[in-house]
């Protein structure tokens, strides 16, 4: 089973505020967040609203992510989120192996596979090349099939299958 959530409210108000007082290449953040960092980083006030430009963090980050890590647990992956926006280059950013399972249920499959078989080349590149395909069909004959309980299983199994031959075949993946 996979799970997705939306998050709305103020995180997302947070979110708005800092992306538009950060330029190319900047972390910033807002200030219910910077409450949560400033010990352990360096940054300066950005725009109105309280934001902050994040500079770098001060502790040792090798010992700071095993603090978060014992203290919250490495499903939040708060040292790593920490060192990703606090880089200032633009090269790519890789979570340390230990967070790939974690992080995999956020890479669709078929990006996954393109990985592991090594087939993109510059991993930056995978979202460019992402493209979704919303396709509507009318199956004639399924309420039916569904009303019969038991015996109309095979005509939805049927169904289903041919559907997912065709989507597999474009080496896509069915959501919902």
């Amino acid at each position: 089973d996979r799970w997705e959530f939306l998050v709305a409210g103020s995180p997302c108000d947070q979110v708005a505020l800092a992306e538009g007082e950060a330029h190319a290449g900047e972390s910033v953040c807002s200030l219910d967040v910077w409450q949560l960092v400033q010990a352990d980083c360096s940054g300066e006030l950005r725009g109105t609203d309280g934001c902050v430009l994040l500079h770098d963090c001060l502790a040792d980050s090798e010992e700071l992510v095993e603090q978060l890590l014992e203290e919250m647990g490495d499903d939040l992956l708060i040292g790593t989120m920490l060192k990703a926006q606090t880089a200032q280059n633009s090269q790519s950013f890789f979570a340390p192996k230990v967070h790939e399972k974690s992080l995999s249920a956020y890479v669709h499959v078929t990006a996954r596979r393109a990985i592991v078989k090594g087939s993109v080349a510059d991993h930056n590149q995978l979202a460019e090349k992402r493209s979704v395909v919303v396709t509507f069909a009318l199956v004639t004959g399924l309420e039916k099939a569904f009303a019969m309980g038991a015996d109309g299983l095979p005509d939805v199994q049927r169904c289903l299958e041919t559907a997912m031959e065709c989507i597999t075949e474009q080496g896509a993946e069915l959501r919902q």
